[in-house]
């Protein structure tokens, strides 16, 4: 408890000795010490994250956040004279762009995880019959509720009973890795069919969209989209490619580990995603890009 009390009243005097010094405070001193870039966009939502005041914290979690608004309240907060510090507004501005953007991000992919699979519904009925000829090209699927669907990894003949967990998300996932990355995509069935490590696929890619969640909500995830969204909003497809990414990553994982069975899942789950989380935060130029030339 002294170790805590000590740390934290020598950070409040050494940045206030430093405003002193520099006449600047933390958010232009970080703009000015990072160039454009993950680092610098990490470091401001650092600094917000730990501000006393509510107004400067609740910009990293509002997807509501108007940016230009937000910058002149930034300026006006900490009393930052925006004719002395005429980078700042714009270097500021694209760091707040970025982690409002993941905000709105996380809120459109627990919308889509809310949603239901409904088989009444024609566009899902769509994309999941889209899933089967892209993964199987060469079979035709003669019913839609078939043992068939057990090929390419669901649990029955019905594979909509699959998606309870993540809602339409589960299955968008597995259809953008379908669609964009259909050669590796194929692979991973291919080796989920293996007759001593194989693994439900799309079962697995389920939950998989569940450990990628847990990341994006954790905020390690944001370093990825940082990266690939440089000044920009995350988009939905940048969680695609990253769920591309983590599905080959399991699979190497899974083969490298040899599992006795399904039922070492949990624990290769929870193993990876431990290893995904440090890969994040231990390096700000990590991007979960899967390379499928």
């Amino acid at each position: 408890m002294f170790g805590f009390l000590a740390s934290f009243l020598y950070k409040c005097c050494w940045k206030r000795l430093l405003r002193l010094i520099t006449g600047k405070c933390e958010l232009v001193r970080i703009c000015e010490r990072f160039p454009l870039g993950t680092a610098r966009t990490v470091e401001i939502e650092r600094c917000l994250k730990s501000s006393k005041s509510e107004v400067l914290r609740r910009l990293i979690d509002s997807p509501d956040v108007d940016v230009h608004s937000s910058v002149q309240e930034v300026l006006d907060i900490k009393n930052i004279p925006a004719e002395k510090f005429s980078q700042f507004s714009q270097a500021f501005g694209v760091c707040l762009t970025q982690i409002v953007g993941t905000s709105k991000l996380l809120r459109e992919v627990n919308s889509m995880k809310a949603e239901k699979y409904s088989e009444s519904n024609p566009q899902h009925e769509k994309e999941l019959l889209e899933l089967w000829e892209l993964l199987m090209p060469d079979r035709a699927l003669t019913n839609r509720h078939s043992e068939q669907w057990k090929e390419i990894g669901f649990q029955g003949n019905n594979p909509a009973t699959d998606f309870r967990g993540m809602g339409i998300l589960g299955l968008r996932n597995l259809c953008y890795f379908a669609k964009k990355h259909t050669s590796v995509a194929r692979q991973l069935v291919s080796h989920s069919n293996h007759p001593r490590l194989g693994y439900s696929f799309a079962v697995i890619g389920i939950n998989l969209t569940s450990l990628l969640i847990d990341l994006l909500e954790s905020r390690s995830l944001r370093v990825h989209f940082y990266n690939m969204a440089i000044g920009g909003d995350p988009n939905i497809d940048l969680f695609h490619e990253a769920y591309c990414y983590v599905f080959t990553e399991f699979d190497s994982y899974w083969r490298e580990k040899r599992p006795e069975n399904l039922l070492a899942f949990p624990r290769i789950r929870d193993e990876l995603y431990t290893l995904l989380k440090t890969r994040l935060e231990s390096d700000t130029k990590t991007s979960f890009v899967l390379d499928s030339s």
